[in-house]
């Protein structure tokens, strides 16, 4: 999402409801809006302790992987907001290929075929802020984000009842 509000169309669906925009796994400072998926701060149930193990090992991999692209080519942890966007994009996708390369080269590639996503359109209307901003959209992906997790077969999120 951009600071003017403005953010790309990438359509999903999750248990049957579409939603529009895409979503970022975020921790609990930011705003209940659509376009961020919270943890359970407090969870009780089982079925909130696996969504809450599954979202945060999918934000520690994520920074993780930009750890390890700071560590490897300094640039990442250089201030940025003097460049474009399109310059950053630029810089981080050079990193990122560097570093599949890398890892490729000594057999341990992530994935040995790049597939490009399609290239999204960006919605520029007055609005998608509040569009953005929407909780009753926040609470509902969330919870169909939920469900769909409990619905799939992953023994890697039981939890044992001394954890989360």
């Amino acid at each position: 999402m951009k600071r003017n509000g403005t953010t790309p169309k990438c359509p999903f669906y999750v248990n049957n409801h579409l939603y529009k925009r895409g979503y970022l796994l975020v921790d609990e400072i930011y705003h209940p809006w659509s376009v961020f998926v919270k943890s359970i701060p407090y969870p009780y149930e089982v079925d909130e302790k696996k969504f809450k193990r599954q979202h945060k090992a999918a934000r520690k991999d994520v920074e993780q992987a930009f750890g390890v692209l700071k560590g490897k080519w300094g640039v990442l942890s250089r201030p940025m907001r003097a460049r474009t966007v399109r310059k950053i994009r630029s810089v981080v996708y050079t990193c990122i290929i560097l570093y599949n390369m890398i890892l490729k080269d000594d057999g341990n590639a992530i994935a040995p075929v790049h597939i490009r996503d399609p290239p999204v359109e960006l919605a520029l209307d007055d609005t998608v802020l509040g569009e953005l901003m929407n909780e009753d959209t926040h609470w509902r992906l969330k919870h169909d984000l939920l469900n769909h997790l409990i619905s799939q077969d992953l023994p890697h999120l039981l939890v044992n009842s001394d954890e989360d």
